[in-house]
């Protein structure tokens, strides 16, 4: 049995068909479509929060983890990232890979200018996407007090004991003169009523 045989009465079973079939491709192609933009991509990078204050020239780890567009831990990334920091320079300038999305390590920052301590913020970098840590101080390397020293003494050399006797010297005519002239007797006194 053809189809097309019965004429002009059968336009809604051809109309019906054609559009049952649009309908199963436009199905298909926006479930093709989803599935291509649920691909979990790069979408920004995480830092754990840091430590405040810290100091300028002193070693402190940081984490960055990197995060796809529904803010997951974006395990395949596995990339080499780019540091800076605000307020003068970091080092290392550049990470090594991540793994598992996570890059866990050890930096150190230094002042743009002598005395250049306060906030500061650090940017990383990698595959055209980029994440800012929070902001955290700085400060500067205290500078130790020295301490006052004393020349170094000769050691002491052994000795034998020397024992000393007092010796008596007379007082002088004019203070034995004052003690004579002194008075010997007090009179006696009561005490006030």
């Amino acid at each position: 049995m053809n189809v097309l045989s019965y004429g002009e009465n059968n336009t809604f079973g051809i109309a019906f068909g054609l559009t049952f079939v649009y309908i199963l491709f436009a199905a298909f192609t926006l479930c093709h479509s989803a599935s291509a933009s649920n691909a979990l991509l790069l979408d920004h990078f995480e830092f754990e929060p840091l430590d405040s204050p810290q100091i300028v020239g002193i070693a402190f780890d940081i984490k960055i983890t990197a995060r796809d567009q529904f803010n997951a831990v974006l395990t395949s990334y596995n990339g080499v990232n780019n540091l800076t920091y605000s307020m003068g320079t970091i080092t290392p300038t550049s990470t090594t890979a991540f793994t598992s999305g996570v890059w866990v390590g050890s930096v150190v920052v230094s002042a743009a200018r002598c005395g250049l301590i306060g906030e500061g913020t650090i940017l990383t970098v990698g595959e055209g996407v980029s994440g800012t840590s929070g902001t955290f101080n700085v400060n500067a390397a205290s500078t130790p007090i020295p301490t006052p020293s004393l020349p170094p003494m000769a050691p002491a050399s052994p000795s034998p004991t020397t024992i000393y006797e007092p010796t008596f010297v007379p007082a002088s005519p004019t203070a034995l003169s004052m003690a004579s002239d002194a008075p010997t007797h007090f009179p006696e006194t009561s005490p006030a009523d």
